[in-house]
């Protein structure tokens, strides 16, 4: 069970008695039981959370006379167990310690769930088979829990579910609402937000971003605890690791941890991504930071992917074992001049980035989201059906999703985010180089040559980087480019990944780039310009134009600055 303060929801549990007409009218009476004192903070986002348990008593009136239909209905859908009997002794606690001389209270149980006019909503229906006048004797429901995604709600304007019970046996007497359960989001999208990272292609250094979410604040900071489980690997007493016996805990009891999901995408080639081990979430104030922190459970990479799953793994000192609560409340006062001490300062998520000294450039997407979900939202999402607590897998935040930073970009037509959101953008590092004329026409033949001028960094504090070149060749009276990337095998120069180094020179004839672009048809029948697109600073060039005599005229080519690919979405080339 896990909770931020963000708008209210209730959930209500709504007790009536249906009792034959040949019956006195019955009155039960409902009651928080087990310890609670009020309603419990659930997720909005959770498919199985646990209201606070109710008891059932008789009252002034014998509610446990023969006959009576005793109907609970709770404003929610009934997830853990999904149905409920006479047999749930784990969730429905009959107490009748006068059972031997006054009666032995005996139910039967059946429950129904779904939609009703007024939402989602669960009716457990006990039927009293077994008849008792023990003034003592009552009925805990408890341990249940329900999905509560349908809950929905804003923070301007917070909903409130009322239950209302109904039926045709005569004498029913129905007990006002009684609310076990106040639902929230967790986490609130307009404090989200990401220190979106610049690097320049091809650094061959470190470029520090980060990620953070914030939880609802009024001034910046957490006004209200943010509770979330934790795996237990003891139990408080009366309670075992469900459902080997009745459990009297106030809180949530998981069997696993909640999570967090990084999912980082589009990552450039030649940038390195490094998850950190351990994550924490602010907040704090004065002299106390309570930390609320994960723990990287696995971790993957593939092309162009990283991903990390972490699980709560730390409570502030003196926190239940079962939550984590972090509440600023007061700022403490300082011990030197009695005044409140200082709100203190969040710590963001912070992502490694390695910028090698050869890589490609364009913008990396991150994911962020809280787990584990019931089923996968996207590849390598957190998601075990079995978890308790578990989580919807919508991430989205046009409704009740896990998300925990958006772009806010929201899709017109579907009316969802638009996720994931931009993280880090690196930077082509390029030169752009233009050979005005070049030509193997009527015996003609042309040799082109790029340099890679970075390697004079102790002279003229340059910082070259090794990088491939990309040829554009424009045969005369065509508007569409021959486009093709040179490798290692082409004319001489390149290292053995097809990147010039830093003081070297790539130099190859018209005629082998045309037919290691697969142009041989233009082999001796080409006039026109040719762009070369480096992919490292300090890129310059020259062509030699021989005529048939073999008499060579050497050009330099114009450097046009910097620039992007033009077959590639969203770049352009810049002259």
């Amino acid at each position: 069970m896990a909770r931020t303060g963000l708008k209210l929801l209730v959930l209500f549990a709504l007790v009536a008695c249906f009792i034959a007409p040949q019956h006195a009218v019955a009155q039960c009476v409902s009651a928080y039981a087990n310890g609670f004192t009020g309603p419990s903070w659930l997720n909005n986002e959770g498919l199985t959370e646990r209201p606070a348990d109710l008891a059932i008593t008789s009252g002034a009136n014998n509610c446990f006379s023969s006959g009576n239909v005793i109907s609970v209905t709770y404003s929610g859908i009934l997830t853990l167990p999904a149905t409920l009997s006479n047999t749930s002794l784990n969730n429905i606690v009959i107490t009748n310690p006068a059972a031997g001389t006054l009666g032995a209270l005996v139910l039967g149980v059946t429950t129904t769930s779904g939609i009703s006019s007024s939402g989602p909503q669960t009716v457990i229906q006990m039927t009293v088979l077994g008849a008792t006048t023990d003034p003592a004797a009552s009925i805990t429901l408890q341990n249940l829990r329900f999905d509560v995604t349908g809950l929905a709600g804003t923070i301007a304007v917070p909903a409130k579910l009322n239950s209302f019970v109904s039926g045709s046996s005569a004498g029913l007497t129905a007990v006002s609402p009684l609310q076990v359960g106040t639902v929230e989001p967790t986490i609130d999208l307009t404090m989200s937000h990401v220190a979106i990272g610049q690097g320049a292609q091809s650094a061959g250094g470190p470029l520090t971003i980060q990620a953070g979410a914030q939880f609802r604040t009024a001034a910046g900071w957490p006004t209200s605890p943010f509770r979330v489980a934790i795996a237990k690997p003891t139990y408080p007493t009366g309670c075992g690791a469900p459902p080997a016996v009745a459990c009297t805990d106030t809180v949530d009891i998981a069997t696993t941890a909640t999570s967090l999901v990084v999912d980082i995408e589009n990552i450039p080639s030649g940038v390195t991504v490094t998850l950190p081990s351990t994550m924490s979430i602010w907040p704090g104030v004065g002299a106390v930071i309570p930390t609320f922190q994960w723990k990287l459970r696995t971790s993957s990479s593939s092309a162009g992917v990283v991903q990390g799953i972490y699980d709560t793994v730390v409570a502030p000192a003196g926190a239940a074992l079962a939550t984590v609560t972090m509440t600023t409340g007061a700022a403490a006062a300082d011990a030197t001049s009695g005044t409140a001490a200082p709100v203190v300062a969040p710590t963001p998520i912070t992502i490694g980035v390695q910028i090698g000294s050869a890589s490609g450039n364009g913008t990396a997407q991150i994911r962020l989201v809280f787990g584990p979900g019931k089923s996968s939202a996207f590849t390598g999402d957190d998601a075990i059906a079995a978890a308790v607590p578990v989580y919807t897998p919508f991430i989205s935040t046009a409704g009740v999703g896990r998300e925990i930073i958006t772009d806010s970009v929201i899709n017109g037509i579907l009316g969802v985010d638009t996720a994931p959101t931009n993280f880090f953008t690196i930077l082509p590092t390029q030169s752009v180089v233009l050979f005005q004329y070049a030509t193997d026409e009527q015996s003609y033949a042309t040799g082109l040559a790029v340099s890679n001028t970075g390697n004079d960094s102790t002279i003229f504090k340059t910082k070259g980087q090794s990088g491939p070149i990309i040829f554009y060749l424009f045969p005369g009276g065509s508007a569409a480019p021959v486009i093709y990337q040179v490798k290692a095998a082409d004319g001489r120069g390149l290292d053995a990944s097809g990147n010039l180094e830093p003081g070297n020179v790539f130099a190859i004839s018209l005629d082998a780039l045309l037919t290691a672009a697969g142009q041989g048809a233009l082999v001796g029948n080409f006039s026109g310009y040719v762009m070369a697109l480096c992919e490292f600073d300090y890129g310059h060039g020259f062509d030699i134009v021989f005529n048939p005599n073999g008499i060579g005229t050497a050009v330099n080519a114009l450097y046009l600055g910097s620039g992007a690919r033009n077959d590639v979405a969203g770049n352009g080339l810049n002259q």
